[in-house]
């Protein structure tokens, strides 16, 4: 699902709405090395995770950003911390893919988040 998502959000003519702006797969990734990429793709230049959120909180613009395999990052809790504090930027739109029964899970499965479980029946 993520990749046709993903596929269809960025090819040309795809409207503001529907468009993805930023995608990190999450896989053995560091923090840094997820906000290197998030950053470069939505042509911000920062040094850390602080400067980037500084950076992002000033452009106001809307951006969706894909974030999958989050529990199997180098170590998840670091980019779990960083989508907590993604989230609540209003004008950033977040997708992130984690496993349940991992340690991040919970903290990212709180209300208000919409949640796909791909193992239910429909």
């Amino acid at each position: 699902m993520l990749a046709w998502l993903v596929r269809h959000g960025t090819r040309p003519g795809t409207g503001r709405e529907r468009t993805v702006h930023s995608y990190v797969p999450l896989a053995g990734q560091s923090v840094h090395g997820a906000v290197s990429t998030m950053a470069d793709q939505l042509g911000l230049v920062t040094q850390g995770p602080g400067e980037f959120l500084a950076q992002l909180a000033a452009d106001r613009r809307p951006v969706t950003i894909v974030l999958p395999d989050l529990h199997a990052g180098a170590d998840p809790d670091g980019p779990a911390e960083l989508v907590l504090t993604l989230d609540a930027q209003d004008h950033v739109r977040l997708v992130v893919e984690t496993r349940s029964g991992t340690t991040v899970h919970p903290q990212l499965a709180r209300p208000g988040a919409a949640l796909t479980d791909i193992d239910e029946p429909q």
